[in-house]
């Protein structure tokens, strides 16, 4: 059986927020939620650095659900 792929509405904007990772010069952003119903690897195909136009992209989705939480960046 194949699973169906998330959705960003199954990520409640509330609880958690969705960054965009350039792999070429390690940009990141939160990624604006345009379509609730795009499949995460769909949004994934699509990305490219608002930077330096790299396509080479990745995202984490980040649970800020619990308050208090800032990502850290070294």
């Amino acid at each position: 059986m194949v699973a169906t792929p998330n959705t960003l509405s199954d990520f409640d904007p509330v609880k958690f927020t969705i960054v965009g990772f350039c792999a070429d010069c390690q940009h990141d952003a939160p990624i604006p939620r345009i379509n609730e119903d795009m499949e995460i690897p769909t949004l994934i195909e699509k990305l490219s650095c608002s930077q330096c136009g790299s396509g080479d992209c990745s995202i984490r989705i980040i649970y800020t659900g619990a308050g208090g939480f800032a990502y850290a960046r070294s």
